[in-house]
């Protein structure tokens, strides 16, 4: 069967990238044809020239911010050549033009409908897709809640489904107040990857690894500093600058994302893929816990027992790493809630 795969497949963010990387690795072991819909629409287009051409540019924080962008770009442009994209299409037009069996939408924040920016489109709800079967697969509607007005084309959206299940309690609720629906939750499809050989290698070793797109509160910031100083291990952030590391790695693709994370001695992070995947590779990590990542990260620390990992008030990273962890029911929980996820997946395909 030909499916499609809709997500943010070309976001220049590992999580992102590894979700649609692993969906098509599912789908094929489920011995389907997968085709990640290359939909592209102006707002989600990767402008890494952009702000070049801005006054900002001129200052030399300005130019910084650009070269990280354009070679974090770069990066990414390599990686995604590894996906089976359909032709590119910039509008629900185009899309509406090639034909599946089945087209599954998910498992990244597509359902968001607060942001400007991603996720407010009715595409990501079925709108416009040539096809016979739609499924959700563990999409998230991120920081929506149920306090926000559900826009009409998503509670429309949400009848012409198939079968639909999402990532987390707060998306499960919402579904349910906007069609009445009571959908299953399936945990993230990164869960199911085979990391195997996938990470490289890197050229460095005894670094602690710093990954957060939002700044950790300052003396978060600096418990994680006076921890690496202590035990002579050098700061690295990746993809995202913190200033206060000892260095800097943006032009990092998600392969090499995977190595650093495998190869590092601890993990600091305020991402729930940085979280996904500390855990998978069986890391001492400590979570920032940003309200950006509460409502699909504080789920999967607390199914895996491990809320301690959190960083709060009287909990410092040195704190939250003087506990271990014992990783294997761990290991053997999150493979059972990959199995799930795969079986609701198969499932809603052959139904």
């Amino acid at each position: 069967m030909r499916v499609g795969v809709l997500t943010f497949h070309a976001a220049l963010n590992p999580g992102a990238f590894l979700q649609a990387y692993s969906t098509v690795a599912a789908l094929r072991r489920l011995g389907h044809d997968p085709a990640v819909i290359d939909y592209m629409p102006r707002r989600l287009r990767p402008r890494p020239y952009r702000k070049f051409l801005s006054l900002r540019a001129i200052s030399p924080e300005g130019f910084r911010k650009c070269m990280d962008r354009l070679r974090l770009y770069k990066a990414f442009r390599s990686a995604q050549r590894r996906l089976p994209l359909t032709h590119r299409y910039r509008s629900r037009r185009g899309v509406a033009g090639e034909r599946f069996d089945a087209v599954v939408i998910g498992s990244d924040i597509v359902w968001n409908f607060r942001s400007r920016h991603f996720g407010r489109d009715p595409v990501y709800f079925g709108d416009g897709l040539n096809t016979g079967k739609l499924i959700a697969y563990a999409p998230s509607c991120g920081v929506c809640t149920l306090d926000d007005k559900i826009p009409t084309y998503a509670r429309e959206g949400l009848a012409r489904f198939a079968a639909i299940s999402v990532r987390d309690e707060n998306t499960q609720a919402i579904v349910r107040a906007a069609c009445g629906r009571d959908v299953p939750v399936v945990p993230d499809p990164t869960f199911s990857l085979d990391v195997g050989e996938l990470g490289q290698r890197p050229d460095i070793k005894n670094y602690l690894l710093v990954y957060a797109f939002h700044p950790f509160d300052p003396s978060q910031a600096e418990g994680i500093r006076q921890y690496a100083r202590v035990r002579k291990l050098k700061t690295i952030a990746v993809c995202y600058r913190q200033d206060w590391c000892d260095e800097n790695r943006i032009a990092v693709g998600p392969f090499e994302w995977l190595g650093l994370i495998e190869n590092a001695t601890c993990v600091a992070t305020a991402m729930f893929h940085g979280t996904v995947f500390a855990i998978k590779y069986g890391k001492a990590f400590a979570v920032g816990m940003h309200p950006a990542i509460r409502n699909k990260a504080e789920p999967l620390l607390r199914e895996l027992g491990l809320t301690s990992r959190v960083m709060s008030d009287g909990r410092s990273f040195e704190r939250v790493l003087a506990g271990e962890i014992d990783y294997a029911p761990v290991h053997q929980r999150l493979q059972q809630m990959s199995e799930a996820g795969l079986r609701w997946l198969e499932g809603a395909l052959n139904a």
